[in-house]
């Protein structure tokens, strides 16, 4: 199975946004085109100024931080807020999304 299928399916399912709502997190601004936050990154507490950003890619969200210049997608960002590995992150977020492989790989073989 191709694992960029199986970070795409999760980036679709789950968004930083809502990850970050569920903890309370509220952003700062919201753009037209982005969600601006305190970075909730550890290692940038610090952070006084709305420097995180997240961006809307309809598919999916990335996020980018103008202050500890990091960035990625929903894995990324999991791994890093949580301090886990980008593995570690990815079998998390398909347990809680309750992610089919099988289901994943019938529609692979669909689309082929």
């Amino acid at each position: 199975m191709n694992n960029q299928f199986i970070i795409d399916e999760i980036q679709r399912r789950a968004k930083i946004s809502d990850y970050l709502a569920d903890r309370n997190i509220s952003p700062a601004r919201n753009n037209s085109d982005k969600l601006v936050y305190l970075c909730p990154l550890p290692g940038h507490a610090n952070d006084k100024a709305p420097s995180f950003c997240i961006y809307d890619k309809g598919d999916h969200e990335d996020f980018w931080c103008f202050g500890c210049k990091r960035g990625g997608g929903l894995i990324q960002f999991i791994s890093e807020y949580e301090g886990i590995s980008y593995k570690d992150a990815i079998s998390k977020l398909s347990d809680g999304l309750n992610i089919d492989l099988s289901d994943i790989m019938d529609r692979v073989i669909e689309e082929v």
